[in-house]
């Protein structure tokens, strides 16, 4: 996505919004949600070896 439809989707999201949030707030929001759902993924297709590993448990 460029600037251009970031803005769209963010003046879109405020619109439709009951509670009138600004476009920075939905576009942070979407991002932070993102964000979490991409780390889960990645977590999920390494399994947990990586992480027990790191603790010292075998």
């Amino acid at each position: 996505m460029d600037t251009k439809q970031y803005t769209g989707l963010g003046l879109y999201l405020s619109e439709i919004d009951p509670q009138h949030q600004g476009p920075i707030w939905h576009l942070q929001c979407i991002i932070v949600f993102c964000r979490i759902h991409f780390q889960r993924s990645i977590l999920k297709a390494i399994g947990t070896k990586i992480e027990d590993q790191a603790f010292g448990v075998a």
